[in-house]
């Protein structure tokens, strides 16, 4: 306990380092490596407003959301061309689909022949 008591708090004596903020804020860090560039956008307090709540529905920042969101943004994609990428997706789903089911009537069809060769087998005058 005396060892304790004779130790000085933290920063005691010391000169803090100042910061740019003051003395309320800290001075702040990159959120993410790698992330050094920014970019100051002007938006409607609404707008803003629907960034924060989304950005809270999918638990993540609202830099987060926007920057997710640039990803998948295509501008060129217009409705045509949507509708062309699900058409493209139904013909793929739709092809093995078909393969499928051709895969299963032809396994169906060598089990009915194997079937009908083994009572020829069994039975040879009644199917010449």
């Amino acid at each position: 306990m005396a060892l304790l008591a004779r130790q000085k708090p933290r920063g005691a004596g010391e000169a803090r380092a100042k910061s740019r903020h003051g003395p309320s804020q800290r001075a702040r860090r990159p959120i993410a490596k790698g992330l050094t560039q920014r970019l100051v956008v002007l938006m409607t307090p609404t707008l803003k407003k629907t960034i924060a709540r989304k950005a809270a529905a999918a638990k993540v920042s609202a830099g987060e959301l926007i920057r997710r969101s640039i990803v998948v943004y295509e501008p060129e994609a217009r409705d045509d061309q949507i509708l062309v990428r699900e058409l493209l997706f139904a013909l793929k789903r739709g092809h093995a689909e078909a393969l499928q089911a051709l895969d299963e009537a032809e396994a169906e069809l060598r089990r009915t022949r194997d079937h009908f060769a083994a009572k020829r087998e069994q039975e040879p005058a009644r199917w010449e």
